[in-house]
């Protein structure tokens, strides 16, 4: 959070009187209503658009994901579900996308401006997949990973980000707190839509999950080799980067995070060993060929908080412009069917005795 100066914070509040002034003024002299302002302001509007916009798609949706973290009930905006394959004809659903999307209306003036990973390809973090996560290592099923790759390949990776206000002031808190509320959210997400399944059916469907950061500010992404003396070069923001639809964005933990993934997974890795076990043991061929994780290696590495299975499912996100939100969907449409069109049977889904 950015401490302001007395000064800087005495301009603050005499750029928000001139724009208070302003909606007075406008509309012919008439006092503009101002319920329209902080209605918009509250981000309910945005959420209900972006909730209609997904359900347009097919979706299902749901308000509020809560989850509980320290004692206290949080929760992220939206969660999205939708069935694979998408054909409403088809009998037999093999998959799940499952979405949670956190909406950030802003200023209409302001810009988030993320900067891409200084690191060479081979020292990054960001390596190519999970930015969709798919876990098929509970189901009797296995896909490939080819599209899903594909696209990490070929999206803009991000490591940091700030917003630029429309007064000009620069602050990140808005664009950490989403991010946060997602990637505490994740975990719980995962629990949900592995341990039900397994215990009732003794396997799960294909999962599919991503989460969105969706905004109404602009992004933009600043140009390679960046430096100060170009930032005080530049007259305006399209000098020193470019404007995106969408990216992915990674964020990575502390202690904390890895202590609540232990505390959420301790109960059901252990109470669900027996079944996960027969899931491997159905899956030990492609184990053993690599070309399938270990069920029972994952839900240990979740228990443990192993650095591995968190890097890949908890710390990359999409951040979209809601006004791209569409073009995003479209385009997962398409990498979805293309991702359950790969499927292979692994084994008979049919329930095996536990007793």
């Amino acid at each position: 959070m950015i401490v302001l100066s007395k000064k800087e914070h005495e301009e603050e509040l005499n750029e928000a009187k001139r724009e208070k002034k302003k909606d007075r003024e406008s509309e012919g002299g008439k006092k503009k209503s101002k319920w329209k302002i902080y209605l918009l302001r509250s981000g309910l509007p945005l959420e209900y658009e972006s909730a209609n916009l997904l359900v347009s798609n097919h979706y299902v949706v749901s308000a509020d994901y809560k989850y509980m973290r320290k004692g206290v009930v949080k929760s992220v905006d939206l969660r999205a579900i939708i069935p694979l394959p998408y054909d409403v004809h088809q009998q037999d659903e093999i998959g799940k996308v499952n979405m949670l999307v956190e909406c950030k209306y802003r200023h209409p003036n302001t810009k988030w401006l993320f900067f891409r990973d200084p690191n060479r390809p081979s020292a990054s973090e960001m390596l190519i997949g999970y930015t969709i996560r798919v876990i098929d290592e509970f189901s009797p099923y296995r896909v490939s990973r080819e599209e899903i790759n594909f696209f990490d390949s070929n999206i803009d990776r991000c490591y940091k980000g700030t917003e630029i206000k429309y007064n000009g002031q620069v602050d990140d808190s808005e664009l950490k707190d989403g991010i946060d509320q997602i990637q505490y959210g994740l975990p719980n997400l995962c629990r949900q839509t592995i341990i039900p399944f397994v215990e009732v059916n003794g396997y799960t469907p294909i999962i599919l999950i991503c989460p969105i950061l969706l905004t109404t500010a602009d992004l933009f992404i600043a140009k390679q080799g960046l430096t100060m003396d170009h930032l005080r070069d530049a007259k305006e923001i399209g000098d020193i980067s470019v404007k995106v639809p969408y990216f992915m964005y990674f964020s990575d933990y502390g202690a904390d995070f890895e202590q609540y993934c232990s505390d959420l997974f301790r109960i059901s890795s252990k109470q669900y060993a027996s079944q996960i076990k027969i899931i491997k043991r159905k899956r030990q061929k492609l184990i053993d060929s690599g070309h399938s994780l270990d069920p029972v290696n994952i839900a240990k590495g979740l228990f443990q908080a192993n650095w591995i299975y968190l890097r890949r499912y908890f710390v990359k996100f999409i951040v979209c412009n809601f006004f791209e939100f569409q073009n995003l969907l479209t385009k997962f449409k398409e990498i979805f069917s293309k991702t359950i069109k790969s499927s292979k049977k692994v084994f008979e889904p049919d329930r095996e005795s536990l007793s």
